[in-house]
């Protein structure tokens, strides 16, 4: 019952991110110039625009459809390895993925109201946690059919699957520490942040295949 009451709450907490979403984009529209920014470059400046509706809803709308897709995929888990090899754990990565999104939103809608910042030094804490916390995710993850490392020499080995994952929790922590060096260097403040991570997700490709094959 204590399970059950814990997934409710987490599931209720990512509905009311979602619904926040949409009256955030409700109530600042008519405030939203015509074109909204929508990407930004390394040096956390907007270089890409789209029009109102879109840039206003597009990202709630992500967000429900990832709302519905987890509730979802384990209906579709015959043998409940999502619910029972995940677990809490998982279901609070979740939440953390959904005040991302919401904090991302946010952002959005503040430079789009006028305010001028640094959009990727401000972005820099909420991605240190999140890559933190898909490293304490990964870290500790069994096999299944959704989420890690998912390459063809992880999935036949569970010695493999083991090694890739335990390092890759660790290293996924440190890009954590690294993105926060970001804030003493702004103008490379997306490079701290997303470099690392690119380099740590071909590294652990490559070394699922070396384990592998060292272990065959």
């Amino acid at each position: 019952m204590k399970n059950i009451a814990s997934y409710k709450i987490k599931v209720f907490i990512e509905f009311v991110t979602v619904l926040v979403a949409f009256i955030l984009g409700l109530v600042t529209y008519e405030f939203i110039p015509d074109m909204v920014a929508s990407h930004w470059n390394i040096y956390g400046m907007a270089n890409g625009y789209m029009p109102k509706p879109w840039g206003v809803f597009l990202l709630p709308i992500i967000m429900a459809g990832i709302f519905v897709l987890m509730q979802t995929v384990p209906l579709l888990d015959a043998r409940k390895m999502f619910r029972e090899q995940l677990g809490r754990r998982f279901h609070r990565f979740v939440v953390l993925l959904f005040l991302f999104f919401l904090y991302l939103y946010t952002l959005i809608l503040a430079w789009n109201l006028g305010v001028q910042f640094n959009f990727s030094l401000y972005l820099l804490p909420a991605f240190s946690v999140l890559f933190y916390a898909i490293g304490n995710l990964i870290e500790h993850v069994e096999p299944n059919m959704f989420i890690g490392v998912r390459t063809p020499w992880t999935l036949s080995h569970p010695v493999v699957w083991e090694k890739v994952h335990s390092l890759g929790g660790r290293l996924f922590k440190d890009c954590a520490v690294i993105a926060m060096f970001g804030l003493l260097f702004p103008p490379l403040a997306f490079v701290f942040a997303i470099i690392p991570v690119v380099a740590v997700g071909l590294f652990l490709i490559v070394y699922s295949y070396v384990e592998w094959r060292r272990l065959a």
